[in-house]
């Protein structure tokens, strides 16, 4: 976790979140601040954004300005990498040269940042390449005029940023941070962490190592919403094994949310008897004394589900 004192936020379809968080996650995490605001439907996104970012501020008053906020654009990739060995240069070329074929735009308008999958000290050990070995990863690419879409938004409201990252990347340090990496010697660890506009799914394996596969729906048919995110999810496992070669998934965590994960949950156990399901709920791995109102995040299920990924903004 980051010193400097910062907030999470998370500017959701639904809810505009904060959260601060103390504590390290071997001695435990304390949840110190929460709030949130219902998002205003009647304007454009844009300025939505502006006046509910400054809302919440003024009826939850956090008392600090700097926070680690969410990429909520789009346009925004997660995408995964693998390459023969190769020497910091030689990657980061490597890197740039697929995000602009990815956003089919120059590389001087994107910005791109990446998380490697193994130790850098080890990875660029031997970068000319001849000794094999592959090197893999996250790769995260946004346009710039996206990314200064996202900042305006939280200048706007008197924030200074101190990191944005992907809904994705913040969930799956919140899992690690409080479920630790032992269990990951006996296997991979598939999270699904639905939100009211998707179905995020983070495979954690030895390392940790991270791969991200997204499943969205647009039905309004209950059912047709869960049979289309199950079949996702299928196909997800069945790529991870058998096309990145990576250890089979022995557990499949849904974190609590939307009503949506008992569904899915019932439907996963059914497809995959052989793989143990479990619920994740990260307010029962957190010290929460006298936090106002989080018995209403508990009873509201859409806002839970994106007050789970503010938590993971929170960690920094």
């Amino acid at each position: 976790m980051m010193k400097e004192d910062f907030i999470g936020l998370k500017i959701g379809s639904a809810f505009v979140t904060a959260a601060q968080v103390s504590g390290k996650p071997e001695k435990g995490l304390r949840l110190e601040k929460i709030g949130w605001v219902e998002r205003t439907r009647d304007q454009t996104a844009g300025p939505s954004s502006i006046s509910d970012t400054k809302r919440l501020l003024k009826e939850c008053p956090m008392h600090i300005s700097t926070v680690v906020s969410n990429l909520r654009k789009a346009s925004v990739i997660v995408r995964y990498f693998r390459y023969p060995m190769l020497s910091s240069n030689q990657l980061e070329d490597a890197l740039r040269l697929e995000a602009e074929q990815l956003l089919l735009l120059p590389q001087d308008e994107i910005c791109l940042d990446w998380h490697l999958n193994s130790q850098p000290s080890l990875v660029f050990s031997n970068g000319d390449g001849e000794n094999g070995g592959e090197i893999e990863g996250i790769l995260i690419a946004i346009p710039k005029e996206d990314m200064e879409s996202e900042l305006k938004v939280l200048r706007a409201a008197s924030l200074f940023p101190l990191a944005m990252r992907p809904s994705s990347t913040a969930v799956a340090n919140l899992y690690l941070a409080q479920m630790g990496t032992d269990m990951l010697k006996n296997g991979s660890t598939c999270l699904v962490h639905s939100t009211p506009s998707r179905t995020e799914l983070v495979f954690m394996y030895s390392g940790p190592s991270l791969y991200f596969s997204t499943a969205t729906t647009r039905s309004n048919n209950r059912q047709d919403a869960v049979t289309h995110i199950n079949d996702a999810i299928r196909d997800a496992l069945w790529y991870f094994q058998y096309n990145l070669k990576k250890p089979e998934v022995s557990t499949l965590a849904f974190s609590r949310g939307l009503a949506l994960q008992n569904d899915l949950m019932q439907g996963c156990k059914t497809a995959f008897p052989e793989i143990k399901c479990e619920e994740w709920d990260p307010l029962d791995y957190m010290t929460i004394n006298g936090v106002p109102n989080i018995d209403m995040v508990r009873q509201n299920p859409e806002l839970q589900a994106e007050m789970v990924t503010c938590l993971g903004l929170a960690l920094g």
